[in-house]
């Protein structure tokens, strides 16, 4: 029997609902996940402790901006394996390239395109 690997997702928001919604759909699809809050002090820990192949990085994150926390995350990777970003975003445009950032999703989001995107 051939079982599939999936990528191991950390879900990053300080929006609990968005949270919620984003473990639940990655939690059915067997996904394995985590959540965290990035504008936590020790964030960039957090996601090296958890080692997670995608990051889904909520944009409406309050005090710091998706590329701010992004930079933060190139930074700290000391010589860890690149991880890929996926923002979640209302406002694409706000969010400035990045070596990091794979792809930007318009917020609301289509689960089947999210799980598709995931999966490669």
């Amino acid at each position: 029997m051939n079982i599939e690997q999936k990528n191991r997702v950390l879900v990053a928001t300080d929006d609990l609902p968005i949270g919620n919604l984003l473990m639940s759909i990655l939690e059915e699809e067997k996904f394995s996940a985590a959540k965290v809050k990035p504008k936590d002090f020790n964030f960039p820990d957090r996601v090296h402790q958890l080692a997670p192949d995608v990051i889904l990085l909520h944009h409406d994150m309050g005090i710091r901006t998706v590329n701010e926390v992004v930079a933060e995350l190139e930074q700290a990777r000391n010589g860890t394996p690149k991880i890929s970003v996926i923002v979640l975003s209302a406002y694409p445009e706000l969010v400035k390239p990045n070596s990091l950032i794979q792809q930007v999703i318009t917020l609301p989001f289509d689960t089947d395109q999210l799980l598709q995107i995931l999966s490669l």
